[in-house]
């Protein structure tokens, strides 16, 4: 008897061919998946989206901004020398004094005085006259013991300068509106300083 070939073989053979492709495309489309993985786990991702922020910076209230705002500046370094004001006194250094050692950063023990009434707070400030901005020096305000307040103030980079340290005496609302500014703002300063504030200041020559 002849035997009839049939296309029960060939058709066996073409489901195989066709279960293989769809096995090395799932296996292309898994690899694909795991390389995007990757890429957006290490900040890439070849023209994908970029990275999420891990947090964004919380925006000023307005009375904070005032006093970062560049349009309010003013570059006066704090007034005129007065070392003794009735409220605050900055005691040492002396101003016109020479300071500052061989390390990197100046480091400038500051002491002084203060009569603070309830709800009135004290700051120190180094005035940079090349950006004209007032810094936190410290980025906090200032405790004071039976009238008596002292602190190590950081000169960066001001070798060969004549810096002005300024101490300023604010009450309840200017001290949140400060801390506010230290907290969220991109950078410990002012533009300007409290116009009616009670305030000493002195300036020192940093050796070079």
């Amino acid at each position: 008897m002849r035997h009839v070939q049939t296309d029960s073989v060939p058709a066996a053979r073409d489901g195989g061919q066709s279960r293989t492709k769809v096995v090395v495309a799932l296996i292309g489309a898994a690899a694909t998946v795991i390389a995007a993985f990757a890429a957006h786990l290490s900040g890439g991702g070849g023209g994908g989206h970029p990275p999420t922020k891990v947090a964004s910076v919380q925006e000023l209230s307005r009375g904070a901004a005032a006093w970062v705002d560049e349009k309010t500046e003013e570059c006066n370094a704090g007034g005129p020398v007065s070392p003794t004001n009735r409220w605050v006194a900055i005691t040492s250094p002396a101003s016109g004094a020479e300071v500052g050692d061989k390390e990197p950063v100046v480091k400038v023990p500051v002491e002084g005085t203060a009569e603070l009434l309830e709800g009135n707070h004290l700051y120190l400030f180094s005035y940079a006259p090349a950006v004209c901005k007032y810094y936190f020096n410290p980025s906090e305000r200032l405790q004071v013991v039976d009238g008596r307040w002292n602190r190590k103030v950081e000169l960066v980079e001001s070798r060969g300068a004549m810096i002005s340290l300024i101490a300023v005496v604010v009450n309840d609302k200017t001290d949140a509106e400060f801390k506010e500014i230290i907290r969220f703002h991109d950078g410990d300063y002012l533009r300007r300083l409290p116009k009616d504030a009670p305030r000493a200041k002195i300036e020192v020559n940093v050796r070079p």
